[in-house]
């Protein structure tokens, strides 16, 4: 049988038919389908302005449980859809903070929802996120490359 919905108790009896007419029906048989993987979390937004070095992401629980109970979240980041994605977040809350970021940069962040039932569900559509930049640090050792000339002079520094 197909098109069952997940995590629901069905209950099926069968009767044997040909020319002569139809058996008696079968002893009941019930079961319950399995739960699937919870749909992908609605409304992925910033939690307030990025910092520098990180940003702060809330979102709303999937429409879709898939029939289990959704309990914990996953989000990854990316700097570009053609780069891979790595882990930011796993855990209970509908936020996270992502860290180790580079100022100045765009991101890419993308949640999912798990089920004791499903594993990680569909994920939901990723939020493009700007970090300010910063100013840079000062240069360091600062010094004077070779012989000043009367009207130039060749500088070195470090990062």
């Amino acid at each position: 049988l197909d098109k069952l919905k997940p995590a629901t108790k069905y209950k099926f009896r069968v009767s044997a038919a040909n020319t002569q007419g139809s058996s008696k029906p079968s002893e009941v048989a019930s079961f319950l389908t399995l739960a699937a993987p919870p749909g992908c979390p609605q409304n992925v937004r910033p939690n307030g302005a990025p910092h520098p070095f990180s940003c702060s992401v809330q979102w709303d629980v999937p429409t879709v449980t898939g029939g289990g109970e959704v309990i914990g979240y996953i989000a990854e980041v990316a700097k570009s859809p053609e780069t891979s994605y790595k882990a930011a977040y796993d855990g209970s809350e509908r936020r996270c903070q992502v860290t180790g970021l580079v100022p100045g940069c765009r991101y890419l962040i993308r949640v999912a929802a798990r089920s004791e039932e499903g594993g990680p569900g569909e994920w939901a559509q990723p939020l493009s996120v700007k970090l300010p930049a910063t100013v840079p640090g000062s240069p360091s050792q600062l010094s004077v490359s070779g012989r000043p000339k009367s009207s130039s002079v060749l500088l070195s520094w470090g990062a």
